[in-house]
């Protein structure tokens, strides 16, 4: 379990709205991913001061030659041939490139069933290289490496954090007008992991995500990834402010699409193999605005 608090500046009008974007479930690798849908969104987070984005695990396929679920046919062309057997850093060193640009609005990385496959089964810590890429982390050569040395906790305050399998993100947002020793401050708590909700329905995973709201009930948003699906589970809590308000306050629980084509012409996929409905490629949206201590998803 990890905690990240990012503070962000924001002028403390009532119209302004920031927006958090889960990627995840993008499969590079895989002969059905859609790398082109991917680089719109990471260009639209590039673009705007206002969007951040976290990571939601399953980035990659990482799926070695060696791994039972391996299918020749399920392959992107561009790693068949002889980097088969490093077929998982070439595939980080893909994602990662398109997601230095936005390296730094990144509210950290989740890790997702496929990397976590690899670093149980195959010691290989998919998730660690990510985060040294994205981080600028050289290793170095003839014996003056101090690769040893470098690890998560030793890098201080680095641009990319790592949330590892679940993770409470405190987005919160100071006037940047205000130059008291205590500017005015509100934050939205935000659970994220990548999960193993899945299922044909929408309506199982709707459930599976309200129940993670019900364990988590004080954070304000609830991101999962896995499903391959943007079911949204929308929620309004009503209560009693320390002033003795009554107040009422939104929540949401939302899981975050895939970038995964469930049917490639001229391929073929564990998804087409099951008979699996056809997945709506890209990811929602989750928008706070500060003033109005408003949170909604777009989809």
């Amino acid at each position: 379990m990890e905690f990240n608090q990012i503070n962000i500046p924001c002028n403390r009008h009532v119209d302004e709205w920031f927006t958090l974007i889960g990627l995840g479930d993008i499969h590079e690798g895989n002969a059905g991913c859609d790398l082109d849908a991917l680089q719109k969104v990471v260009d639209k987070i590039k673009d705007s001061a206002t969007y951040f984005w976290m990571g939601m695990g399953d980035y990659i396929e990482a799926i070695n030659f060696s791994d039972k679920r391996f299918d020749p046919r399920q392959v992107a062309r561009k790693y068949r041939n002889g980097s088969i057997d490093r077929i998982c850093q070439e595939q980080i060193e893909t994602i990662c490139e398109i997601f230095y640009p936005i390296r730094k609005k990144c509210v950290g990385l989740l890790r997702g069933n496929h990397e976590e496959t690899v670093r149980a089964n195959y010691h290989y810590d998919c998730l660690y290289d990510m985060w040294r890429h994205l981080n600028d982390i050289k290793v170095g050569i003839k014996g003056k490496s101090k690769t040893a040395e470098v690890n998560v906790n030793s890098i201080k305050n680095p641009t990319v954090r790592l949330l590892y399998d679940a993770a409470v993100v405190r987005l919160s947002f100071v006037n940047s007008n205000e130059k008291s020793k205590h500017p005015w401050k509100i934050s939205f708590d935000i659970y994220g992991t990548h999960s193993n909700i899945a299922g044909r329905k929408p309506g199982g995973k709707v459930n599976r995500i309200k129940d993670i709201m019900a364990d988590w009930n004080t954070v304000d948003v609830v991101m999962v990834g896995h499903g391959h699906d943007q079911p949204v589970a929308p929620s309004t809590v009503l209560g009693f402010n320390r002033y003795g308000k009554f107040i009422s306050r939104d929540r949401r629980g939302l899981m975050c699409g895939s970038f995964l084509k469930t049917y490639t012409l001229g391929s073929t996929s564990y998804a087409e193999k099951a008979g699996y409905s056809p997945t709506e490629i890209g990811t929602p949206s989750v928008q706070f605005n500060p003033v109005q201590e408003k949170v909604r998803v777009v989809v």
